[in-house]
Parts: C-alpha cells; structure tokens; sequence
C-alpha cells in the first residue's frame, strides 16, 4: 500500500489529543480539585490509562485492514452497526463543540476580546477545512510538523519557568484526603485517556511496520504522561494551588512569569499558541471521524461537502453552547466525565467483547 502512515504520525495524533483538554480544561481544574496534591492525578490516571489504551489496541487488532467503523458494521451488521456508530459519531461531536467552545473563550478571554466570536471561528474553521480536505494522509504528515512546534513551545517553556519552581508548595501531602484525588483521576483519565479511542479511526494495516504498533502506541503513551506529569508539577510550584485557581487559565498567566537569558519577557502570548494547535489538530481528528462515520452510515462516497458542513455545525454549536463559564464548567466537570467512560470505555469494551465472541463461533 502506497503512502502508509508512519507509526510517528500515529504518535504526533496521541500527543495532540492528550494535550489538547489537558491544558486548557483538566490542569487548572484538578488543582481545584486537588489543590497541591494534583500532581497525583495523572500519575494514577496514567496508571490506569494502561489498560484502557490497551483495550484500543486490541480493537484496533479485531482486522488491521479495517477501522473502528468497518469493524463495528462486520461485527454488529448493518443496522445495530450503524445505530452504535451514530451514537459514537454524536458523541465526538460532543466533545468537538466542549473544545471549540474552550478555545474561543481562551481567545476572546487572553487574545481578542473585542473582536466578535464569529470572526473567530472564521479564521478557525478555514484550516479545518484545509487539512480536511487534504485526507488522512495529509493530517498525518502536518501532524508532525505541528508535533515538533509545539513541543519545541514546550521545552521552552519549562527552561523558562524552572528556575521558578519551589517545590515547597507542593506540601503537605493529602492534607485534604484521598477522595479529591480520586475526583481528579477520574477527570484526568476521562479527558486526556479516552479519547485516545480516536486512533482506532485509523485501520492498522495502513501503518508502516504495524508489527510494532502496539508496544510503541502505549510507549508513547506512558511518554507522553510523563509530559502531563510535568506540566501539573510545574504549575503547582510555580504558582501554587490557591493562586491557580484563581485564575480561569492558569497556565497561561504561569507563562508571563518567563524570562529568557534575564531580559526576554512577556512571551507569553508566543508560548501559548501550543495549546491553540493542540486544539485546533483535536478538532480536525475529531471531524474526520465523524466524517468517516457518516459516509459509513449513509454509504456516502465523497466527503466533498460533508469538509465544509460538519465543522461549520461544530463551530456554530460551540459558540452558543453555555451561557457563561460558570455552567459550562460544572457541566464540564460534574456531568461529562461520566458520559466519556459511558461512550469511550464502556461502548468500546462491548465492542471488543463481541469481536471475541464472533471469533469463537
């Protein structure tokens, strides 16, 4: 096969969706949670994330030449098939407008505050479309470019802020009991985990060297963690738990405390455009798997205009989903983790379950 994916493409994918609610939504909420303590939470989401993200291995091992959507028609037929498909597909959408909602107030909130929403998702929406019609292949391959830019935003990052850090400000240990810590796991695993599920989009016997997909899958999982790991550490020692939460994105104003070589200041606004990317390739994977879904369900061959109507429904969606902050965040916080482990944990082990009972017959 022409043009296969490479096993770093795949990777750059799962930094992408672990990132992109890590930062915005989870790292400032788990302190809240938590408070000095949240450091814990992706450690032992981390933990347990090994078994979930090796259940999608093993999904996408049900046939390495077909992707979650044709393995679940093969196993279910036609009409329970596209029935659960349909409810995966609303449920991506779900989750696509809980982002873009995020990261237009991020914009608005630290950016552009007097600039009109819909001009926002004007210039969002353009390279949606762009890398969507591009196809998966090309994704892949902005996926690395996008990869390396923001880490290199990363790595910066930490240089910036390390000799900032007191690690004092991470005592005393569970002052405040387990059950907080418990609370931000959940949340953890809920948001920056299972999503992971989105790789099965992508059959894996379109991947170069797929014999080593499933080691360097969870790898590269347990890497990235490590990534997850650091950034809540840093947070908490550089600003601390009460300061933290003060503030609706944390991360972003622990950024203006940077300095380069003593005299390159206030680059916060430059650093924080790897949370935008994140976000923004998240919400291109999450289409294209509705997408795909929808051309499965409806036998559509050309997703010719689908590229254009389905992120455009998101974007409208996203803006106008929550009247303010306060209910967008208890929603977000209270109620949707449930609904993740519902969609992405539980649906997808039914999935699994019935592939190895369709093999025993």
């Amino acid at each position: 096969m022409k043009n296969k994916f490479e096993l770093f493409e795949i990777n750059s994918i799962i930094y992408f969706i672990m990132r992109a609610s890590f930062i915005g939504i989870i790292i400032n909420n788990i302190v809240d949670i938590a408070k000095n303590d949240s450091y814990l939470c992706p450690i032992l989401g981390t933990i347990i994330g090994i078994i979930i993200v090796i259940l999608y291995v093993k999904i996408a091992n049900i046939d390495k030449d077909k992707n979650i959507n044709e393995n679940i028609l093969a196993i279910f037929g036609n009409n329970v098939g596209k029935f659960i498909i349909i409810l995966l597909s609303l449920f991506m959408m779900s989750l696509g407008v809980i982002l873009t909602y995020n990261i237009i107030n991020f914009i608005i909130s630290e950016y552009l505050y007097l600039t009109p929403n819909y001009a926002i998702m004007a210039v969002l929406i353009v390279p949606i479309i762009y890398l969507l019609k591009g196809g998966i292949k090309v994704i892949g391959r902005v996926s690395i470019i996008l990869f390396f830019t923001t880490f290199i935003l990363y790595i910066l990052s930490i240089f910036g802020l390390f000799g900032q850090m007191d690690f004092d400000k991470l005592l005393p240990f569970m002052a405040n009991g387990i059950n907080p810590i418990i609370k931000g796991t959940l949340i953890y695993t809920a948001y920056t985990v299972l999503p992971i599920f989105l790789i099965t989009i992508i059959p894996k016997g379109s991947i170069k060297n797929y014999g080593d997909y499933d080691k360097k899958v969870i790898k590269y999982y347990l890497l990235l963690s490590m990534i997850q790991v650091i950034s809540e550490i840093i947070l908490i020692t550089v600003l601390g738990p009460d300061l933290a939460t003060l503030y609706k994105y944390p991360s972003y104003h622990m950024l203006s405390k940077i300095t380069i070589g003593g005299f390159i200041k206030r680059i916060e606004s430059l650093l924080a455009i790897q949370w935008i990317i994140c976000i923004y390739f998240m919400l291109v994977f999450i289409n294209y798997y509705i997408i795909d879904s929808l051309k499965h369900v409806f036998n559509v061959k050309s997703s010719k205009y689908l590229n254009y109507v389905i992120p455009i429904i998101m974007l409208i969606i996203g803006n106008s989903i929550f009247k303010n902050n306060a209910s967008s965040l208890t929603f977000e916080i209270d109620f949707y983790p449930y609904l993740l482990f519902v969609f992405l944990l539980i649906i997808p082990l039914i999935i699994y379950l019935f592939s190895l009972k369709k093999k025993t017959r």
